[in-house]
């Protein structure tokens, strides 16, 4: 699915996470351990939601625990 294939202004479904999205927890993650005074050797996107409106917001389901390895 593409920012295309989403209604403007609403979510889509829940899609499996792929290595962008992953690409994008990557990046957030030092922000997300800083906030959260905790460090995290597992952060792998599980799931997301894309919404399109001047931009793209995404709700990602990240799993930082043993049972998320890959």
């Amino acid at each position: 699915m593409t920012t295309a294939d989403v209604f403007l202004g609403g979510f889509s479904d829940v899609m499996e996470a792929d290595k962008d999205v992953q690409e994008i927890c990557l990046e957030v993650k030092p922000s997300v351990e800083e906030k959260t005074n905790q460090t995290y050797d597992v952060f792998v996107a599980m799931t997301y939601r894309i919404q399109v409106v001047a931009g793209a917001n995404y709700i990602i389901t990240v799993g930082h625990g043993d049972l998320c390895k890959p």
